[in-house]
């Protein structure tokens, strides 16, 4: 019996690591190594549009993925869901807050006084540490919902899922000037 139970677990395992990395390919498709490269050269970049695009197609992506990734049960979808839309509220808010300074920096760029600079790198630190907040305060609401496995599962594809949206915005945007 303990073999049967230790295969189910590996056959999980497996399982997970196979969908986390079904994960991983296509947000490394999202994300080109080269948006980084070039990113020097497009200082007036029309990002707007492209964010708002993005933005849409991350929401409606993350559902479907998240749900794949933790293979619901019909019990489980009835309490997860409503947990999760509140930390995707909340989630939504921050990142209001990061596309506005985003925005902000286009339309200051090149010009950006040091005042200014400092207030906005300072605000997106804020933000970072806001991010991260809501995301073990949901951790914690998860574990004790659900299990330690199913609440570590669910921030490991949120920070996967996040970090490649915001190397998506951030690669569209031209360095900061060194002077």
């Amino acid at each position: 019996m303990k073999f049967v139970m230790r295969l189910k677990r590996q056959s999980l395992t497996i399982d997970f690591f196979l969908r986390l990395l079904r994960l991983l390919r296509l947000l490394l498709l999202t994300v080109s190594p080269l948006d980084w490269a070039f990113a020097v050269d497009r200082p007036h970049l029309d990002v707007s549009s492209d964010m708002e695009h993005l933005l849409v197609r991350q929401r409606m992506e993350k559902r479907d993925l998240l749900k794949e990734t933790l293979a619901l049960t019909p019990e489980e979808e009835r309490r997860f869901w409503p947990l999760y839309y509140g930390y995707q509220a909340e989630l939504i808010s921050i990142w209001d807050q990061r596309l506005a300074l985003v925005e902000a920096y286009r339309g200051r760029y090149p010009d950006l006084d040091k005042r200014w600079l400092n207030q906005t790198i300072k605000a997106l630190l804020r933000l970072d540490r806001e991010e991260e907040a809501l995301l073990e305060k949901t951790y914690g609401v998860l574990k004790r919902s659900f299990s330690i496995p199913f609440a570590a599962r669910m921030v490991q594809f949120e920070r996967a899922f996040n970090s490649s949206y915001t190397s998506k915005i951030e690669s569209n945007l031209p360095l900061i000037p060194r002077h």
